[in-house]
């Protein structure tokens, strides 16, 4: 054992297990060449990871994920991903939630990123619930919500579109529920419970089908 500091000018080769009963403090930089490092603890609510920047300025720390294939990137390569564990009834490790990823258009000059949250669903088969993706004109991002036909997508403030809506399906709203033009002068309300279709203009009802 030993009991005081150890000093390394050079390169110091650990070719058994490095064990430490305390912090390990590293004041350059760190490269392990495994593959995996694993931080396990028993203790509630732990393992826990920091990374920490003190810096006084307006910069921040960061986490990179690199994919360096040492050959032409392609559409469709993984760059990094983030998968979340756990045991199901069965005691069974699966995995129910994964954070993806990828390079959506690898052309020098045109690339294009894509971000995938998915979810177990049901029977365990993974689906990406929310996709963000390049899209089809410079600074625009394309974003899907949702997977299957009867997905429910929640909102619980307003939802305000700069551009066009299109719905493919029925639009409902709940009963004396409106339909707004510019101010709210101008609106359309209706009540399914009251089976009556109410039109607004300046602020005063003008017609009303029941």
């Amino acid at each position: 054992g030993v009991g005081g500091d150890i000093d390394v000018d050079g390169t110091a080769l650990v070719t058994g297990v490095l064990t430490t009963t305390a912090s390990a403090v590293f004041n350059g930089g760190f490269t392990s060449n495994g593959d995996t490092a694993t931080f396990a603890s028993g203790n509630a609510d732990d393992p826990i990871i920091i990374i920490k920047n003190t810096r006084n300025d307006a910069a921040s720390a960061g986490l990179q994920f690199v994919k360096d294939k040492g050959a032409a990137g392609a559409d469709g390569d993984d760059i990094g991903q983030i998968d979340f564990i756990a045991d199901n009834d069965a005691q069974q490790q699966t995995t129910f939630v994964s954070i993806l990823s990828e390079v959506s258009t690898a052309a020098d000059g045109s690339e294009g990123g894509k971000y995938a949250v998915r979810l177990a669903t049901h029977d365990g088969e993974m689906q990406t619930g929310l996709l963000l993706q390049d899209g089809n004109a410079e600074d625009e991002i394309d974003v899907t919500i949702g997977s299957g036909t009867s997905s429910v997508t929640t909102i619980a403030g307003t939802l305000t579109s700069t551009g066009a809506a299109t719905f493919n399906a029925d639009v409902g709203l709940g009963n004396a529920k409106s339909i707004f033009f510019g101010d709210g002068s101008a609106k359309i309300t209706g009540d399914g419970s009251a089976e009556t279709l109410k039109f607004f203009t300046s602020g005063a009802e003008r017609a009303r089908f029941d």
